[in-house]
């Protein structure tokens, strides 16, 4: 069976759609985010390329490439990890509480 390509447009708006609820929640409580882009390799053997810096810019945290299978990136996920948890302020409640 053949897969189909998804051009960088596509994948980004299926990601944004998807997969980024969450992630603005999070956001929107400062907590600290980063969000890793799996499959990169897969990306740029179709020739194709991700903003990953714009959409870091738009969204306020890192976003970088990985690969699970090659197993690329991970070394800089767990540094940009690390950085993001070692910056966050702490001392901030984050917990919820429901109106009866």
């Amino acid at each position: 069976m053949r897969s189909r390509m998804l051009s960088s447009t596509s994948l980004t708006e299926r990601i944004s759609r998807r997969n980024l609820y969450l992630t603005t929640q999070l956001l929107e409580l400062s907590i600290p985010v980063v969000i890793a882009v799996n499959m990169m390799d897969l990306v740029e053997k179709a020739g194709d390329t991700i903003k990953l810096d714009k959409a870091s810019e738009e969204l306020g945290c890192s976003v970088l490439p990985i690969s699970a299978l090659k197993g690329t990136g991970a070394g800089r996920l767990i540094k940009g990890a690390l950085a993001a948890a070692e910056s966050h302020k702490p001392g901030r409640d984050l917990t919820c509480s429901t109106a009866l």
